[in-house]
């Protein structure tokens, strides 16, 4: 058996209990104990409160370090553009027109065969396998040249 202690009158045990004269069970001492761990409403608000803050001090930092993720991006497809033009100027000694004919190895122009400035820029800009696709999948027809691209694939 555990030995006894004295406690004063008021005084409470370690169980939460208190002596005899104020005796109160060890239940009621555990639900206040459990009431005090918990947290108010005032503190659950004032908690709620300083995140609502700092997620408004974060969020402009965010969008900027967006919007210069996408300044760059764009820069350097322009960039992009501008080395694809240069190695077709090296390439050909001239830049692409508006409409281009198209031509075969032979350097021999293919009857009806047309492409746009941007078609005959592809091998140049890293493209080279949607400049691949374009030409062997689009069939010579009689001077009208229609391509639809979805995506990634030409239909």
């Amino acid at each position: 058996m555990r030995p006894s202690r004295t406690i004063a009158a008021g005084q409470r045990s370690v169980s939460g209990q208190r002596s005899a004269s104020g005796q109160r069970s060890a239940r009621v001492g555990r639900c206040e104990a459990a009431a005090r761990r918990g947290f108010t409403l005032v503190e659950l608000l004032v908690v709620i409160a300083i995140i609502g803050v700092l997620v408004g001090l974060l969020l402009p930092a965010v969008q900027a370090a967006r919007e210069a993720g996408r300044r760059s991006e764009c820069s350097n497809n322009m960039r992009n553009l501008a080395l694809g033009f240069q190695q077709y100027d090296a390439s050909f000694r001239k830049l692409p027109g508006y409409v281009n004919e198209l031509r075969n190895p032979n350097g021999a122009p293919e009857d009806g065969r047309r492409a746009s400035w941007v078609v005959m820029l592809l091998p140049y800009i890293e493209q080279q396998a949607l400049w691949e696709r374009w030409s062997k999948e689009v069939p010579n027809t009689a001077g009208v040249r229609f391509i639809r691209i979805v995506g990634n694939q030409a239909i």
